[in-house]
């Protein structure tokens, strides 16, 4: 006589569950998590070249659109300095676009504030940096450019956990986020030690405006 009780409120139960992550799903976000689709070295790439990236999960953004995993977003290369003569290698990356429809693009106020190693390569790539520091900064009026602690890596920071791809962190070997900004020259990569280089797969972070 119990049984179908505990079977119709194990139901119910599940309805609930499945409603909440739904609502939690569509829930507005100023944030973007994609992955690159170039390789990109700064001694090979030129200003003006094109880049892409696609989307991980779904996102709601807090004008309302809903942009599917898998969603293509379209960027340009804005800055190339390979490093020589003691100047740091920079890299400049700019995404202002995403592809809604096979032939339709919007723009799309992006800026790029996280960078991780491709998914794959996770396990063998250098932990980020402990800084102690978990202050990423703040979007200023000039335009979108972001300011204030960029830090290496949050406390106890590796490529395996969550706070390896927090805004203002880069965990690549070597290579620093400088200026971060969603218009103008973008994001800038740039590194005192090496050539600054991005893979195919490299996680992104982007925060929309």
């Amino acid at each position: 006589m119990t049984a179908r009780p505990r079977s119709f409120s194990a139901l119910i139960l599940a309805i609930i569950i499945l409603s909440l992550a739904a609502i939690a799903q569509d829930k507005p976000t100023d944030t973007l998590p994609a992955v690159l689709l170039n390789e990109l070295h700064v001694k090979r790439v030129k200003v003006g070249r094109i880049v892409r990236a696609k989307t991980t999960s779904r996102v709601v953004l807090k004008n309302g659109r809903v942009l599917e995993t898998g969603t293509r977003l379209i960027g340009r290369v804005t800055i190339v300095s390979p490093k020589k003569d003691g100047t740091p290698s920079q890299l400049g990356l700019l995404f202002d676009r995403v592809q809604v429809e096979k032939n339709e693009e919007i723009p799309i106020a992006a800026a790029l504030v996280a960078v991780g190693p491709p998914e794959a390569r996770k396990g063998i790539s250098t932990i980020a940096g402990n800084t102690g520091m978990n202050s990423w900064g703040r979007l200023e009026n000039d335009g979108g450019t972001f300011s204030g602690n960029q830090p290496k890596g949050g406390p106890g920071a590796t490529p395996d956990s969550p706070e390896a791809l927090q805004p203002g962190v880069c965990s690549l070997d070597d290579i620093n986020l400088g200026k971060m900004a969603a218009s103008g020259s973008g994001t800038v990569l740039e590194s005192s030690k090496t050539q600054v280089y991005l893979d195919y797969g490299t996680r992104l972070l982007f925060r929309i405006q």
